[in-house]
């Protein structure tokens, strides 16, 4: 059991649903995720009053299971309304707001669930538009000292490790993945 540490009872002031948290219990040395009946990764709300509170709790008995909230690096920087041809292109205002504050929420939700096993993590994405203008492709990929976008393999690369035992240690933090973005 990497990582874990269980108390008979849970103890969390989280009473409330936690909408932007993902849950992806990952088991073994290869870093195969647990999937549900239908072959998908289980992912949902995280609360005491829907039940899944109590499992991650029975699933820190089995292993090391990861909550991964996945906020955005203009929750760490302004955009540049330059880059984008309108500003309908771009984020809303509140868009940056609302993932700042994702991020601090995922080290809340860190502390009132590392006493039960449980780890909490961020992960941080830069510019991964998957597709689009190729004319706003370069200007994204010229704002990293990388000068590209992001793979979303190199994401899901990224999920694995924090949702892994091999990150049994790690609970609190914000991972990004930004191609150097926030670097600058």
């Amino acid at each position: 059991m990497l990582g874990s540490r269980m108390r008979t009872q849970p103890t969390s002031r989280l009473s409330r649903p936690l909408p932007h948290l993902a849950l992806a219990r990952v088991v073994g040395v290869a870093g195969a995720p647990v999937l549900d009946e239908a072959g998908q990764l289980r992912v949902g709300r995280i609360g005491q009053g829907d039940g899944q509170l109590d499992i991650l709790v029975a699933a820190a008995a089995a292993g090391s299971p990861s909550v991964i909230a996945v906020a955005s690096m203009y929750g760490l920087v302004s955009p540049k309304p330059q880059l984008y041809d309108t500003p309908e292109a771009g984020n809303p205002p509140y868009y940056g707001a609302v993932k700042a504050g994702l991020v601090q929420l995922a080290r809340y939700a860190a502390v009132e669930l590392g006493p039960v096993g449980v780890r909490v993590n961020c992960l941080t994405p830069g510019a991964f538009p998957g597709g689009g203008d190729p004319g706003l492709l370069g200007r994204l990929g010229q704002q990293t000292p990388l000068g590209r976008v992001g793979d979303p393999a190199e994401i899901a690369t990224s999920v694995l490790y924090l949702a892994s035992p091999r990150s049994s240690y790690v609970t609190g933090a914000n991972l990004v993945v930004d191609g150097g973005w926030t670097a600058w």
